[in-house]
This record gives C-alpha cells, structure tokens and sequence, in this order.
C-alpha cells in the first residue's frame, strides 16, 4: 500500500512538471518599438557599386512622426560627404543637427551649418533646408557665402539656390567683402 501510494504521489508530481506554463510568452510586435537608436553610425549610398555619399553621424534615431512620417534624426551631429567616380569627396555638409523626412525628400539642417560644394564655394548659416526632390537648398536666416575661387564672402538674410550654386537668390543682401588675394600680396 505504501508502495502505491508512492507511485501515486510520484505520479501527481511528474504530471505537474509537464503542465504548461500559464504566462503568455513574449513575441515580438513592431508597434511596440517606437523608435531604433544607432550610435557611431556610417551610411555608405551607391549606384551600380559607386559610392554616392556618405553619412556619419554620432546617434541616428529613426522613428514615424504623427503623420506616420519615417523620420531619420541626428541629434549630435551630421556629415554627409559627396564623392566622385574616382572615390574623391566632392563636396561636404555638416551641422550640429539635422533631421531628415524621407517621405517628403526634405532634410532639415540647424546649429552651426556649413555647406562646400564642388566649386569650394562655402555657405554657412544656422539653419538650412535641402529638398532632395527638386535639388535646391535655402534658409530663411543670415547666412555668409564664401566663394571657392576669389573669397569674396557675400552677407545676406533668406538665400534659396540648386544644389551646386550655378543659380541662386538672396532675399535680403546685407553686404559683401571682397577677398584676399593671396598671390599678389
């Protein structure tokens, strides 16, 4: 009789360890994550294996906007590099911060911008806005344009152009300095 009872108790005790668990287990939902968070980050662009250009940015954060709007922000810092045929950086941007909305095409620079196309001519301002579907570039504060070949440095407030300078408008010139020629001195 012990030795039934035993086997009955050894029984009840196998048949609770193989019961299920009864907490739900884990599967993982994207709308549960709100945002991706990258550090030290490094976005290569390329056609036809032919670097474009290239991100690097110390924090990239991805996340959709009230609108459902992918957003791509870089809150300590952007650099985006243009490189050539031949893997030459052409020209450059960077900024303190920037957000771009890729639904829209905009990317949209603040804090201590500076822009050098392939012509070295250097715009800086505190607040630009690039629209990557009509390739223009504008802002709306005081900006200084530094010219690559004769550094005559231009002042202004509001200033819109396409991306490589050849056309461009200022809304509000404030006055221009002439360069130093460094040959003839």
């Amino acid at each position: 009789m012990i030795r039934f009872s035993i086997f009955i108790a050894w029984f009840f005790v196998l048949l609770q360890s193989c019961a299920q668990d009864q907490t739900e287990p884990y599967y993982y939902d994207p709308d549960d994550i709100e945002r991706e968070i990258a550090t030290d980050v490094e976005m290569i662009y390329s056609d036809s294996a032919v670097i474009q250009f290239v991100i690097h940015s110390p924090e990239l954060i991805k996340y959709e906007d009230a609108d459902n709007v992918m957003v791509e922000e870089f809150p300590k810092g952007f650099r985006l590099q243009f490189y050539d045929s031949e893997k030459n950086v052409i020209s450059e941007l960077n900024s303190k911060y920037a957000l771009r909305k890729s639904a829209e095409g905009l990317l949209i620079l603040r804090d201590s911008v500076s822009y050098t196309n392939e012509s070295q001519d250097i715009l800086e301002t505190n607040a630009l806005t690039i629209d990557e579907l009509n390739q223009s570039i504008k802002t709306k504060k005081f900006f200084r344009l530094i010219n690559g070949s004769s550094q005559d440095t231009t002042y202004g407030r509001g200033f819109e152009a396409n991306s490589d300078f050849s056309r461009f408008e200022v809304t509000k010139y404030l006055g221009k300095r002439k360069g130093i020629d460094i040959n003839n001195s």
